[in-house]
């Protein structure tokens, strides 16, 4: 566990609830063919990075995890919801999530900056708004890199831009977002101070605050890999978790439970990396 973190808040203690995310994911040739797309996505944003493709696929494999928990665990306290999030919860919370994400997707500019995993989402006035209180990012690996620090740095500032856009947009209705603008739901944001960011590793990851950097992917001198923390980031990303920025979890879901996924998904997506080699083999011919 964590240092500094009480059992109560701690995901792991809800023991239950590992079944039941793992049985709410999508069949095995869906997931795979969704992790694949995920994986060709992570090419063409760090096209000059080394690629380690196992390692992708599990951090993505876990974060689709993570947001199937957040319907059954409230990520802020550890603990069972005690009514779980309705259909169109889930649904307004995953179309937020994904334009807070990525807002392209949607058929809108880019984001200046990739975000949150997950928005903490909470529901008020019969669903009429709906207020993002906090974000959560996922790590399955060890190692915080560059993009990690950068999506944590602004999470805040991209929901405040996220709200004031999509609460003025007339067009939501044709870019698959018609739950919200000036006549669907209203998005507000906490103030900064109330904002919550958490961090969600792997049951049984034993992370020690006070050690944090022990985590980081941190630039060494003969490197240019832009994914890795510069001595400025590692002092501003280590202050962020030691003031309580930052706040880490621990999921249900341990790496036992994630490598057995990962046994089941993989032999599908070298079919698919195959398939491709293949077509790109031909096409050059």
């Amino acid at each position: 566990m964590p240092s500094g973190i009480t059992p109560e808040e701690t995901i792991n203690e809800v023991l239950p609830i590992k079944e039941k995310i793992i049985e709410l994911l999508p069949p095995t040739e869906q997931l795979a063919e969704e992790l694949y797309a995920s994986l060709q996505a992570s090419y063409k944003e760090y096209p000059d990075s080394k690629h380690d493709d196992y390692g992708i696929i599990m951090g993505e494999l876990f974060e689709r995890l993570i947001s199937v928990e957040n319907e059954l665990v409230d990520i802020r306290t550890g603990k069972e919801r005690e009514v779980a999030k309705t259909e169109t919860e889930r649904r307004v919370d995953s179309k937020l999530t994904a334009f807070l994400k990525n807002r392209e997707i949607f058929g809108y500019k880019k984001n200046v900056h990739r975000n949150p995993d997950l928005a903490i989402i909470e529901t008020t006035q019969g669903d009429r708004i709906v207020n993002i209180v906090g974000d959560a990012e996922a790590k399955a690996t060890t190692k915080l890199d560059k993009r990690c620090f950068t999506q944590f740095k602004y999470f805040w500032e991209a929901a405040i831009n996220a709200k004031i856009f999509l609460n003025s947009r007339n067009d939501t209705q044709y870019h698959g977002l018609s739950e919200f603008g000036p006549r669907g739901k209203k998005i507000q944001v906490v103030e900064k101070a109330k904002y919550q960011h958490f961090l969600i590793i792997p049951a049984g990851s034993n992370w020690d605050i006070n050690e944090i950097e022990n985590h980081f992917k941190i630039k060494s001198e003969s490197s240019n890999d832009p994914k890795e923390l510069d001595e400025t980031d590692v002092l501003l990303f280590k202050k962020m978790f030691t003031d309580g920025i930052i706040q880490i979890r621990e999921s249900s879901i341990g790496r036992p439970e994630i490598e057995k996924l990962m046994r089941k998904i993989m032999p599908h997506i070298k079919k698919m990396v195959d398939a491709s080699i293949i077509k790109a083999e031909q096409e050059s011919k």
